[in-house]
């Protein structure tokens, strides 16, 4: 059973989020950034940022999400580093783990489940679940069920593969054009 230690974020008793902070510039990714806003603005509950390993996967994700902190998700805007999980308890014990929500002593048969529970309780709320091309269908898997169990909920996953989920609305990244990829090097070059 996953339990949710904290005040519900409809109280406004509880953080709105974990999103790291900017360390330096953003380049780039105008267009996709304005995908992810209209996608998620028409209802999309799960956008899928898919390419190769160093497109910038991650740092749109964290970009969009640093964006969407006190605005219309109550339940807060969460990231989650899914790097070092390889299945689905890993993913469960992760996301309730940068949630702040515990696990009880009795054991829950459907720890997925209970965490969807406990996401709902929320109110609308934004995951960012970075890194899951690990286990994709896994995580797909746990997600379709986060999103049946919490109709508030929304997930901005990133992956080298698609998650393969019905509903699954997905941006392809494709490497920096040339002019920002040579304003990105300059920039870092000079920092």
């Amino acid at each position: 059973l996953i339990i949710d230690p904290g005040a519900s974020p409809r109280t406004g008793a509880t953080a709105l989020g974990n999103v790291p902070a900017r360390g330096d510039r953003f380049f780039g990714r105008g267009a996709e950034h304005e995908q992810l806003e209209v996608l998620f603005a028409e209802g999309s509950r799960l956008v899928t940022l898919q390419a190769v390993g160093g497109c910038g996967k991650t740092r749109l994700a964290t970009e969009f999400a640093r964006g969407q902190l006190g605005s219309s998700w109550p339940g807060g805007v969460w990231f989650c580093d899914l790097t070092e999980a390889c299945g689905r308890s890993d993913f469960v014990s992760t996301v309730a783990s940068v949630l702040g929500l515990q696990s009880s002593p009795a054991a829950d048969s459907e720890p997925v489940r209970a965490l969807g529970e406990a996401l709902g309780r929320r109110g609308r709320t934004l995951l960012v679940l970075d890194n899951l091309e690990q286990f994709p269908e896994a995580a797909g898997d746990a997600i379709a069920s986060l999103l049946a169990a919490a109709p508030d909920l929304a997930c901005l996953a990133t992956s080298r593969v698609r998650l393969g989920l019905r509903d699954e609305r997905s941006i392809r990244l494709d490497p920096l054009p040339m002019e920002d990829a040579l304003d990105l090097l300059q920039d870092r070059s000079e920092a």
